[in-house]
């Protein structure tokens, strides 16, 4: 099994959290992990660390480090050279400095692998969530919301847990955009006309969903314990949430892809940057899922 490792930005956390993340890491004997990224930066930033540097790093070059690691990696994943890309934290508006026309990650490594039918996916043990739509104004997401995209979501996470997680017959709760899910028309109608139908429409093939619920309540204890997967309607509804319940062991994933990518689901912290007193716990996560997936998929 092949892992490829970007660095992430280099003027934030990615480095630290990488090289942190590796020296907790024991990689099973048939998992080999590359590192794409500025050796230099890496053997810098672990003597600082007083961490061993990684053994194997494949040198980018470019304007940006960041950016170039990630095609990079997706090159060489395209090529049938890895199984999964774990991907240390990036600053977006850097990227998007340096060229880079996606409002994520997620978004690019969708376009690169041409796969329309992925999501986002943030998963911490038994809690895993997805928004049908990610990086997108408040303003704008019920306009962007359809009966399609809604469909296109739940099915997607479905296979995922399926095929990533190992989980038969899985359970996913599905939440209603508007205050009490609608309340029957009464805050919005678009649990009516977009929501529930495609719940309707795939549950009656077989498969077990519920909703659409409320998003105040779904993430109550008893709620969360029936779900293996929650799909809500836009990013922080699902990802606040996420993140206050997640304890720092969040990993972001990109479901539907034909290799498995994960990162941590933390950003560049660029306030702590050099000052070794970040948190590996995620990127730590983000290594070790991206491996348990692979072999899920394999089995």
């Amino acid at each position: 099994m092949k892992v490829l490792i970007t660095q992430g930005e280099t003027t934030g956390i990615g480095p630290e959290v990488l090289l942190k993340a590796l020296a907790k890491y024991r990689a099973p004997e048939d998992v080999s992990l590359l590192v794409i990224g500025d050796p230099e930066e890496l053997s810098r930033t672990a003597a600082d660390l007083n961490v061993p540097p990684p053994v194997e790093i494949e040198e980018v070059e470019g304007a940006n480090t960041a950016l170039a690691a990630l095609e990079r990696a997706a090159e060489l994943a395209l090529a049938g050279q890895a199984d999964a890309i774990v991907t240390a934290p990036v600053h977006k508006a850097l990227l998007r400095a340096a060229g880079f026309r996606f409002p994520g990650q997620t978004e690019f490594f969708a376009e690169r692998f041409e796969t329309p039918d992925h999501a986002m996916m943030l998963a911490a043990d038994d809690l895993r969530v997805v928004p049908v739509t990610t990086h997108l104004a408040l303003a704008e997401v019920a306009e962007k919301l359809s009966f399609e995209l809604i469909s296109d979501r739940i099915l997607t996470t479905l296979e995922s847990l399926s095929r990533d997680f190992g989980i038969r017959d899985p359970h996913v709760g599905v939440l209603g955009l508007n205050p009490h899910a609608g309340e029957g028309g009464h805050f919005g109608t678009e649990e009516i006309d977009m929501i529930a139908p495609a719940i309707r429409g795939i549950a009656g093939r077989g498969p077990r969903i519920s909703g659409p619920h409320p998003a105040d309540v779904a993430f109550a204890p008893r709620a969360r314990a029936e779900f293996d997967a929650i799909v809500g309607m836009y990013h922080d509804q699902v990802l606040g949430p996420f993140k206050a319940l997640s304890f720092g062991r969040g990993v972001n994933i990109t479901i539907g892809l034909p290799v498995v990518r994960t990162s941590p689901d933390h950003g560049t912290a660029i306030d702590i940057a050099g000052r070794g007193v970040a948190d590996e716990s995620s990127m730590l996560c983000a290594l070790r899922l991206a491996v348990t997936m692979v072999r899920n998929r394999i089995l």
